[in-house]
């Protein structure tokens, strides 16, 4: 299993989600994030992942949950935005800043659909 870091990245009462522009999953929208280096601590690789994409700096808070999804362990983790102001894509075709509530109206990447669908029991 190869462990994957997502950023559920929370500012005031809204979450950040991003959309790919890959061919695969090309439109869908995703908490970012990406794969833990070896040897490399989450919150390490959380923070050096969103920088990486989006030259976002945060504070990683918690670990929300983890499951496997096909070759993945998709690892959630809440993070506070140190400047939410300052989002570059690198790799995203966009991003968004989505209350909880309306994260349903969204088409995301199948791995992320089972935080997504189940967000209240995770808040």
């Amino acid at each position: 299993m190869i462990d994957v870091v997502c950023g559920v990245i929370k500012n005031d009462d809204k979450y950040l989600i991003t959309q790919r522009g890959d061919e695969k999953n090309y439109g869908k929208w995703e908490f970012p994030g990406g794969k833990v280096k070896k040897n490399e601590y989450l919150f390490d690789s959380i923070k050096r992942e969103l920088f990486e994409e989006l030259e976002l700096e945060i504070n990683p808070i918690h670990e929300i949950t983890r499951y496997p999804f096909k070759k993945f362990n998709l690892i959630f983790i809440l993070c506070e935005p140190i400047n939410p102001i300052k989002i570059k894509l690198k790799e995203h075709l966009k991003f968004d800043w989505v209350k909880s509530d309306k994260l349903l109206y969204y088409r995301f990447i199948e791995g992320d659909l089972k935080f997504v669908e189940n967000f209240k029991n995770f808040s």
